[in-house]
């Protein structure tokens, strides 16, 4: 069965569906943090990042935070782009969670759109197409189950 992708699992997508960090100085990548590899769902992870100070294990540490179309809110350091948390903000059941080490989904295959099943509201990988982050603004993700 194909699978209904972007790309092919190979071939590299990290400007995809990612936030990426350049030097301010040289304009050279100094990291980038991909939300959904090879988005079948047209999640494109377009969302603004929101930049805070936040007290992690007993010290200040440099976070970005995002609440992506994808239904994960991702919390990583903004100097180095290490993941700390990544966390499902709505209901989610494309993917089981982030793996923190990887930083890549844990997919439900049976959720991938392939040839045979189309993308749409009516297939339900949840979010849909229709997705709650669409124009909801982040600090609404502030207000859900977040714990922040």
């Amino acid at each position: 069965m194909a699978l209904a992708s972007r790309t092919t699992a190979s071939s590299p997508t990290f400007n995809t569906t990612s936030t990426i960090a350049l030097d301010g100085d040289t304009g050279t990548l100094k990291f980038y943090l991909q939300h959904t590899p090879h988005d079948a769902w047209d999640y494109d992870g377009v969302n603004e990042v929101v930049l805070a100070d936040l007290k992690i294990g007993g010290k200040l540490t440099p976070a970005m935070m995002k609440a992506d179309r994808n239904g994960f809110f991702y919390v990583a350091n903004r100097e180095d782009g290490n993941l700390i948390s990544a966390e499902k903000f709505i209901y989610v059941n494309w993917a089981e969670k982030i793996d923190l080490a990887t930083t890549r989904p844990v997919e439900v295959v049976s959720m991938r759109p392939t040839m045979n099943r189309r993308l749409g509201c009516a297939f339900a990988p949840i979010p849909t197409a229709c997705r709650f982050r669409r124009i909801i603004p982040a600090s609404a993700a502030f207000t859900l189950n977040t714990q922040i």
